[in-house]
């Protein structure tokens, strides 16, 4: 199954190696095929650079070591749903031009849509784990 992670549950992991979403994206790469977009990996720099005390030699070691276990895409397919957060917005559109299956994300304005979009399931990291 093709997913689609968001930053909030890559941050996540990384800050929390113990945590639900490590467990998530853990679970993704063993057993899914996990995509990511280069706004997500630019935001996963910028919020861990500003809510961490990495370096930017250790920020792009821990992006560099997820290179090679998942999807970098490009792709971008228009809906017509719109979201609340344009940043948001990038981030579904790169996971329905990928073809993602699954979207997983803490964040409420994709959450909120998740009935809306019939191409993609939006779901929180919790529900990920229990259901797939």
């Amino acid at each position: 199954m093709k997913i689609f992670f968001d930053t909030n549950v890559v941050f996540s992991a990384i800050i929390t190696s113990d945590g639900l979403c490590s467990q998530v994206l853990e679970k993704g790469l063993k057993e899914h095929t996990v995509i990511v977009s280069a706004e997500v990996l630019s935001e996963l720099r910028s919020i861990l650079k500003r809510k961490t005390s990495l370096t930017q030699k250790e920020i792009k070691e821990i992006v560099s070591a997820y290179s090679g276990v998942w999807i970098l895409t490009q792709k971008q397919k228009k809906h017509a749903v719109a979201v609340r957060d344009p940043d948001d917005q990038i981030i579904l559109e790169r996971a329905l031009g990928e073809g993602a299956e699954i979207l997983i994300t803490g964040d409420k304005d994709l959450l909120d849509i998740r009935d809306e979009i019939k191409a993609l399931k939006i779901v929180s990291p919790k529900a990920f784990l229990h259901t797939f």
